[in-house]
């Protein structure tokens, strides 16, 4: 009896106080709004701006949201699984809308990472000093086919130290070495 047993749901309407702990292998927890007007389904935090939402407006859509912080919508999953970070309408499987960069779309040809600003945007790539950051291009035949690397300060190779290379079909075709020398092949510029 959910009136005497605080560890209970209240089934229609109330308030549970507490915790609620599910310990199951699968724990499930569904929501479903059953007057067919507003979210599907919703978690959210009284007092507070954080709300989960999914299928908002009962519509079929299958979208995911996430709203944290000023009430903002931050994170949605399309139901194509896009995935929009600050954007609704993702141009890519995932972008990274810190502003708009105007009216501007990701080329289909390379819109698996979409990152946008108004400004400067930009990518990085944060390593140890005795690493290599890299960018690899491949397919089926050979997974790293091209690459731009950048060796850390303090990797083995000395040569390689603070040098950003280029390689195409495996080889290194170009180098870009601290001193600002560019090296192609064993040609010095």
């Amino acid at each position: 009896d959910s009136a005497t047993d605080n560890t209970k749901l209240p089934l229609a309407g109330g308030t549970m106080t507490g915790t609620l702990n599910i310990n199951n292998t699968l724990p499930i927890i569904k929501l479903t709004d059953t007057n067919s007007s507003g979210y599907y389904s919703s978690i959210t935090q009284e007092g507070s701006s954080f709300k989960i939402l999914a299928d908002e407006g009962n519509v079929g859509s299958g979208q995911f949201r996430v709203y944290v912080g000023s009430g903002a919508e931050k994170i949605r999953i399309l139901n194509d699984g896009k995935i929009g970070v600050g954007i609704a309408a993702p141009d890519g499987t995932l972008h990274i809308h810190t502003a708009s960069a105007g009216s501007v779309a990701a080329s289909t040809n390379a819109d698996d990472l979409v990152i946008e600003n108004s400004g400067h945007g930009g990518l990085n790539i944060l390593v140890p000093d005795a690493s290599y950051g890299n960018v690899y291009f491949g397919g089926p035949n050979d997974s790293d086919a091209g690459r731009i690397q950048y060796g850390g300060s303090a990797v083995s190779t000395t040569a390689d130290r603070d040098a950003m290379i280029f390689s195409t079909d495996a080889v290194e075709r170009l180098r870009l070495n601290s001193s600002g020398a560019t090296i192609t092949g064993n040609v010095t510029v």
